[in-house]
């Protein structure tokens, strides 16, 4: 929490300089287990169930199980003395970039790997956001970041509707939410978002009343499955495309409370609102 504070304070004074009249800035926060701006798996039973299938079948990702027994080796990386634990390619390449980013020596052996480190641990957490088949898909990017794409909808909505609402809203994610969010939206280039990665999501409502929606990832507009006009889409065609994903908060929470321990809960039945 506090580093969240920390970086909440660094953006506002970058925004704005220093603050010489003295006025205090208040900064909102959330406990963690109403956290929606990363996969709470922490929090959301049906979401820690379904990762936690994943993980056992990890192996399925094809050439991954070799490389990790000859990385491992190649670290001298023990199971038995790690709890059982295969080495995760996710927390080794963010150990290594952390490393990196502070000045801290990198093992040559594990910087001789980095590309399939790097490949591997994109996989990896692609496999374990958007899960290793198409119902499972649709099912575990709605915990994901379903709540994200309806708060984005219902933010837009109010854009237009509302003159005091905000015209502009910023939200600090982790990767993994950036992640899911690409592969929702059909833009992943299966590489890992860099450093500052932004994503952008554009309102506009045109002479006839009608309204588009455009988005830009690092700056550079994309095209959406189903855009009409190069890198614009209709507001009706944006909310076809993410409504199979997009859910409430109030929903999330439902959902993630009733999931099961085998993770197959997760059906269409029950479900309240999306879009």
């Amino acid at each position: 929490m506090m580093r969240t504070i920390e970086s909440a304070r660094w953006l506002l004074s970058g925004m704005y300089g220093d603050n010489q009249a003295g006025d205090r800035i208040t900064i909102f926060t959330e406990p963690a287990e109403r956290e929606i701006l990363y996969p709470n798996h922490s929090f959301c039973g049906q979401l820690k169930a379904v990762n936690k299938k994943l993980f056992k079948g990890i192996d399925e990702i094809p050439g991954l199980r070799e490389n990790r027994i000859e990385l491992q080796k190649l670290l001298d990386y023990k199971e038995d003395a790690n709890n059982k634990k295969k080495l995760n390619y996710v927390d080794l390449r963010d150990e290594i970039i952390a490393r990196q980013a502070h000045g801290i020596p990198v093992p040559e052996t594990a910087l001789a790997m980095m590309n399939e480190i790097e490949l591997y641990a994109v996989k990896m957490l692609t496999f374990m956001v958007s899960g290793s088949h198409k119902k499972m898909r649709k099912d575990i990017l709605r915990l994901a970041c379903g709540p994200v794409l309806h708060l984005v909808h219902d933010n837009m909505d109010a854009s237009v509707w509302n003159d005091d609402f905000y015209k502009l809203q910023l939200y600090a994610c982790h990767d993994s939410m950036l992640l899911a969010l690409l592969v929702t939206l059909g833009i992943f280039t299966g590489k890992w978002p860099p450093f500052a990665a932004d994503l952008v999501f554009e309102s506009y409502e045109d002479k006839a009343g009608r309204r588009w929606v455009r988005v830009l990832y690092l700056n550079e507009p994309v095209h959406l499955p189903g855009a009409e006009y190069g890198d614009v889409i209709s507001r009706e065609k944006f909310t076809a495309l993410i409504g199979p994903y997009a859910i409430t908060v109030d929903s999330y929470r439902q959902e993630c409370l009733a999931g099961g321990e085998d993770g197959e809960n997760g059906g269409d039945g029950g479900r309240s609102a999306g879009l």
